[in-house]
This record gives structure tokens, sequence and C-alpha cells, in this order.
């Protein structure tokens, strides 16, 4: 019998989701994965690859199809915007078939619209008041770039089926200095823990499940919490790594850490805020820093994914000329 990784030990007590949307790397991992989880980041990352190159032309040309149809949700938009979105679908659904049969593909949608309910999903009063929406729907949806707990609990109000709390904030894994906080050192597992208590004291829907992870031992910190999304590189690590006596013990402090967390008495509402408040009244200004920040970071990768698509269909319009 092949010795424990890190990877089994941390799957005995939470679901693993993949953080990235590449077939490649999910079928390494057969029967594990629950959700797969995307931004705007990660598709311009993967469509760099020389495999996934081919469909960003897909996209644009499905685009154009879609826009002269007048198909909703493609009805009176720019070609290039919507290829961007048929970009991250057409690598989710390369993964799709290597998740549970339970689980979600999760799809950022536009960072670069943050204040308005009707162009965004990221939790923002405004993201969270169009999750409210699409849920009454039947649309699952997912608050993420969650950097505080007015954020997770507005979510829980939705409410949302999934919520994502930054461990990290989104900035270390673009060239800001990272540095180790110890075992649950890091606010944003104060955050996870305190919402997921909150919430299975209120019999709120919400599922909590961590992303922006850096390190192995900070996802075993994540032992305990319901999901944690991870990319590929963490999960490689994961996967090859034995299991000591010493990763034994941070995995039972990590699940005596959850259950331990104490339910949160504060309410948060999206009653009477304005649609340009960008967070719940109550949330501090280091919080607001770390939303502005992510979403200017995931706004960034979204006008590089534009840009993107805008060549590739001034090229067809070219060779069509």
């Amino acid at each position: 019998m092949a010795p424990q990784t890190l990877l089994d030990l941390l799957s005995q007590h939470t679901l693993i989701d993949l953080d990235q949307n590449d077939a490649r790397i999910a079928e390494l991992y057969p029967g594990l994965l629950n959700d797969m989880t995307s931004n705007q980041a990660i598709v311009y990352g993967e469509l760099a690859t020389e495999a996934h190159v081919p469909i960003i032309l897909e996209a644009v040309l499905e685009a154009q199809k879609l826009v002269a149809a007048g198909v909703e949700g493609a009805k009176g938009r720019e070609v290039a915007a919507v290829a961007v979105d048929l970009m991250g679908i057409k690598l989710a659904l390369t993964v799709f078939p290597y998740l549970a049969l339970s689980g979600f593909v999760h799809s950022q949608t536009n960072p670069s619209a943050a204040r308005s309910v009707e162009k965004t999903v990221p939790a923002t009063v405004a993201g969270l008041r169009a999750c409210a929406i699409l849920e009454k729907e039947g649309i699952t949806t997912l608050g993420t770039v969650i950097c505080c707990e007015g954020q997770a609990l507005m979510a829980g109000e939705v409410p949302t089926t999934y919520i994502s709390p930054y461990i990290n904030e989104l900035a270390k894994h673009f060239g800001k200095a990272h540095e180790d906080n110890g075992p649950h050192g890091l606010e944003g597992y104060q955050v996870a823990a305190s919402a997921q208590a909150t919430f299975r004291a209120r019999g709120i829907k919400t599922k909590v499940m961590a992303a922006s992870l850096i390190t192995a031992e900070e996802s075993l910190c994540l032992a305990g919490l319901q999901h944690a999304t991870l990319g590929g590189k963490i999960l490689g690590i994961l996967a090859a790594t034995p299991a000591t006596a010493e990763h034994e013990a941070l995995v039972a402090q990590s699940v005596a850490y959850y259950a331990a967390a104490v339910p949160s008495t504060a309410v948060y509402s999206i009653e009477n805020v304005p649609d340009d408040q960008l967070l719940p009244t109550g949330c501090d200004a280091y919080a607001e820093e770390l939303t502005r920040s992510a979403l200017e970071i995931f706004g960034g990768f979204e006008a590089k994914l534009m840009e993107l698509a805008v060549k590739t269909l001034a090229d067809v319009q070219r060779e069509h000329n």
C-alpha cells in the first residue's frame, strides 16, 4: 500500500476543487475533484499554452454567430466580449468530465463592472444583488473575492450557493512579497472559519470554499473547511509529498480550529445600500483596499482577453474581405 500523501490527508476532511481550467491537470486526479473555479487571470494563462490556442479562434467564430442570431446573452453585445466569455466556457467544458457528478464549474464574470448589478458577480454590494437575482432564477452562484466578514455574511443572506474567502491577498500571486504567518495566522482563515460556523448556526445553505493559497502548508490549514480550491502546482506538491506525523498534527489542529469557531452575531443586509458602495457598511478600509486591488488585477486580465479577442476578430474579418 502506497504511503499516505498530504493530498490524501487533506481530502479526508475537506472537499478538493480545482482552481484552474486545464483538463490535463484534472485528469491526474480521478475521483478527487468536486468543483472547478476560474478567473480572468487563469483563462489568460491557459490560452497562452499551445494546447489551448485554437480555443481563441473557436470562441471568436462562435461569438460572431451568436451575436448575429441575437441569442440571449449575446444580443446587443460586442462580439469580442462574448468571445471572452466563450473562451472561459470552452476551457471549463474540457474539465467538467473530471469533476464529481454533483460538482459545479464556477467562472468569474466581469470584474471591471463590479459596481453594476447587471454586469457582475464578484462579492461587491452590486455583485451580491446580482447573485440574488440569479439564485432566484435557479442559477448557482459563488460570491468570490471575499476579503472580510461583512462580505461573507452578506453573501450568506442572499444566499449564494458558495463563497470564496481569499486566504492570501491576490497581489501575492503577482509579485507582492509573501510571508509565513504560521498555522491559521492569515485573516482569511478567520473569515472562512467564522462564516462556516455562522452559516451552520443560522441554517444557511451557503458553503465555504477557500481560495488564494500559495503553499502546501497553507492548504493543510483548510482541513475541516467544507471546500478548498487549489491550483495545479499546489495539488502536485500535495500529491507528491508523503504525510508525516508533523503534518497529521497540523491537520488535526486545523480540524479543531474550524470546529471551535464561534458564530458571528453580526447581521449584514444589502437593503438600503447603494450599488456604487463597494463593500457592506462595516467593512474596514483594509478589506476595501484588498477588494479594489483584486478587481484591478482581474480587470487587467479581462482587458488582455478583450485585446486578444479583438485582434483575432480583426484577423478573421481581414481574411473574409
